[in-house]
């Protein structure tokens, strides 16, 4: 899943890291202009969004961190980490790139973290988008369905989690068609620990209902989602778009709980649009 050399090159990606609470932080900057954060989700890193890079022409700034326990960024010490104190190791990134402002994209997770990260620092923030994503907080069925993943990591590993779950964030027709990107994700995955991951899922299982910040948001809040997800379903995006106060609705057909490998043409054209609100 990594980028060529020359488009490495075109797009002007460059590598850092940045020492935060212990740990080293890796994220990459691509581009120049106004500045972008786009956050990964659960399991992944940000070469997730690699395919729709290749897409964007040069314009504006992409901010693309491995949260703490993937990619090339360190595990956090911390035993239990909340989503706050992702928001706090991102605005880490941020001030030492000496941003002031900037829109803040999330995929799943990542959008539950976009969120904390709105919360704590309203003032830094552009425009929001969650990518497959919500601001409700967790059922007590999802709560549940957490607690019985986190005891299936415990028992079988990370590796075997990843390859059993995987699969069903696809739309089932990509899930043939695309089976080669499938096991390249699951490939890059392979470093993720089981820990990290259960790390991830307490985080968001103690995050609050953030729909209210929505409600009155003062800035742009793009929704995008996908018709066939069955982790976060579009009826209940939907809900939440139809309550939050200057909301850009974007519904793919087709498309599961990963837009940026399913239709990666598709979701670069969003963020495109949602780097200029």
């Amino acid at each position: 899943m990594e980028l060529d050399e020359t488009t490495l090159a075109k797009k002007m990606i460059t590598h850092h890291t940045i020492l935060y609470q212990g740990i080293q932080l890796h994220y990459r900057k691509v581009g120049v202009g106004a500045a972008t954060l786009l956050i990964h989700g659960f399991g992944e890193d940000g070469n997730v969004f690699n395919q729709a890079i290749k897409h964007l022409p040069e314009q504006g700034t992409l901010l693309i961190p491995d949260l703490p326990g993937s990619g090339e960024s360190e595990v956090w010490r911390a035993a239990e980490p909340s989503l706050n104190d992702f928001a706090l190791a991102l605005n880490a990134i941020l001030e030492k790139e000496g941003i002031e402002k900037c829109s803040v994209m999330g995929h799943s997770m990542g959008g539950y973290i976009a969120l904390a990260f709105a919360e704590q620092f309203p003032e830094k923030i552009v425009a929001l988008a969650l990518l497959h994503s919500t601001a409700y907080a967790d059922s007590a069925e999802r709560i549940q369905k957490r607690k019985q993943a986190i005891d299936f990591i415990e028992r079988e590993g990370a590796a075997t989690f990843l390859r059993i779950s995987l699969p069903g964030l696809f739309a089932p027709a990509f899930r043939e068609q695309g089976k080669a990107a499938i096991d390249a994700l699951l490939t890059s995955m392979k470093q993720v620990s089981g820990s990290t991951l259960i790390q991830y899922y307490r985080a968001m299982m103690q995050r609050p209902d953030s729909s209210k910040l929505l409600e009155t948001a003062p800035y742009p809040v793009m929704f995008i989602i996908g018709q066939e997800d069955e982790i976060v379903p579009a009826a209940n995006t939907l809900q939440l778009a139809n309550i939050t106060a200057n909301a850009y609705i974007h519904v793919l057909n087709n498309v599961g709980h990963m837009s940026m490998l399913e239709a990666p043409e598709s979701f670069a054209n969003l963020l495109l649009y949602f780097m200029q609100l």
